[in-house]
């Protein structure tokens, strides 16, 4: 009797061993909502964002959009009105990061730390495919694309 005692108790151990690596493995791989921790961010930026944020932004499911542009670019401005104005639609999904520089550079990080880079002229509906298909964490208008 003594020995089925301490096999039971064995067993229970190890089951609590594997349940509990379970749970850690699986709150490793939880994503953050946007909002939480304390740290806030607005959905536009006009500002280079720090590696940190940027890890932030990721990690909460958002897809960033980074446009550098130089301060002679005469299609910027209006790429960057259009871009608040889309990225103004789904504030909880994206983050615009405008930084005005010489360094020139258009693209869009998204899910596992994915880069597309884009090529100026960009079109909203063009935007919004790329945006569909990086995001983690989709707005109903992406879902609803595909039917």
């Amino acid at each position: 009797m003594k020995r089925e005692t301490k096999e039971r108790a064995a067993a229970i151990f190890i089951g609590l061993i594997m349940v509990m690596s379970l749970a850690g493995f699986a709150a490793m791989n939880v994503v953050i909502p946007a909002g939480d921790g304390g740290q806030t961010m607005p959905s536009v930026v006009d500002r280079e964002l720090s590696p940190e944020e940027k890890i932030f932004v990721l990690r909460t499911g958002r897809v960033l959009l980074e446009n550098y542009y130089a301060e002679n670019c005469t299609g910027c401005v209006e790429f960057n009105v259009m871009a608040e104005v889309f990225v103004s639609r789904f504030p909880d999904y994206m983050i615009f990061e405008k930084v005005k520089g010489n360094e020139t550079k258009l693209q869009m990080i998204g899910q596992g730390g994915e880069i597309r880079e884009l090529e100026h002229p960009v079109t909203e509906d063009e935007l919004f495919g790329v945006f569909c298909e990086l995001a983690i964490l989709q707005p109903k208008e992406c879902l609803l694309r595909e039917l």
